[in-house]
């Protein structure tokens, strides 16, 4: 009952997928523990009457509300104290601190930081009058590792290759800032520091209808029946070329991305893209200007979830 309620308020109709479960489910549960308790998650799944999933679901998604809100503004004001400082900005490694900040947050909004400045990051905030803080690394790097070679100056600390936590005094703040980036800058391959995307195969769009526009496509069917993905199964990523943005293309809640997309061979068929998060983008879209693009995506059924793209014209 709690997970219908849950799905109902986040207007999710129709069979449940992988995909729902990690940005729609996932997200909700994971804000009670972030904005309040974590019992309230364990209270909706163990309700046993309408009554009770109803006050808690809503109150669940009333925290993913506020969760939401947070991650946007803390992200915003993090991304202006780097921008700000000549010195962070051109670093190997990002270490910030504001001591209002949500601590249910930092994860997140570390997570967020790296997609604007890849490298590996460490936010942190004020809690019970000690620095607490989450770390994100970036493919390749072992933060955890270089976390521990700082584990002088911290009272506590855990996590893996990608992710780590940590606490420390308010007073070895500074000092632990200055470590933590002189190790990286030391034992990080600048190669690291440079996103990539692992393409899977070339694509056109014909491929995906076999000519034969409507209805689910048998490529769509096929690739689904090797998911779910995720660690260890990642969902394949495409690349196609010769893509134009049509004019009917838009930007969505200021933040995302709407397109109309054609191949210029293939004219008859229009295939909708959506590049979540990518609504900066929206400025240097010009279909009048812009001839092709080269377009990195993966599937969703009647939709293409734009990856990442750019300007190919000549």
């Amino acid at each position: 009952m709690g997970f219908s309620k849950l799905l109902q308020l986040a207007n999710k109709t129709g069979k449940l997928s992988v995909t729902d479960v990690i940005f729609t489910l996932a997200p909700r549960i994971n804000a009670a523990g972030r904005i309040a308790s974590g019992n309230q998650a364990v209270k909706l799944l163990l309700a046993k009457n309408f009554e009770e999933v109803n006050q808690i679901s809503q109150e669940i998604h009333d925290h993913n509300e506020t969760r939401k809100g947070l991650d946007k503004d803390i992200t915003a004001e993090a991304l202006e104290i780097i921008a700000s400082n000549e010195i962070l900005k051109n670093a190997k490694a990002t270490v910030v601190f504001n001591k209002n900040w949500h601590k249910g947050v930092v994860g997140i909004v570390a997570s967020r930081l790296t997609e604007t400045y890849y490298r590996p990051t460490i936010v942190l905030t004020e809690s019970n009058g000690k620095a607490v803080g989450s770390a994100r690394s970036v493919l390749g790097y072992n933060i955890y590792n270089a976390i521990n070679q700082c584990s002088d100056l911290l009272e506590q600390f855990g996590g893996h290759d990608f992710a780590a936590g940590m606490t420390l005094d308010l007073k070895n703040l500074e000092a632990f800032t200055k470590k933590f980036t002189a190790v990286v800058s030391e034992t990080i391959d600048s190669k690291l520091l440079v996103p990539e995307i692992q393409i899977d195969a070339q694509i056109e769009f014909r491929d995906i209808f076999e000519n034969k526009p409507g209805g689910i496509p048998k490529f769509y069917r096929i690739l689904n029946q090797i998911a779910p993905f995720g660690p260890g199964n990642p969902q394949p990523v495409f690349v196609s070329k010769g893509v134009k943005i049509l004019p009917a293309s838009r930007l969505l809640k200021e933040e995302h991305l709407k397109l109309s997309l054609v191949q210029e061979e293939y004219p008859e068929i229009v295939m909708d893209a959506v590049g979540f998060g990518m609504g900066e983008w929206w400025k240097n879209i010009n279909p009048e200007k812009i001839r092709t693009q080269k377009l990195m995506w993966f599937i969703h059924w009647k939709k293409i979830t734009g990856m990442d793209f750019q300007d190919c014209s000549s």
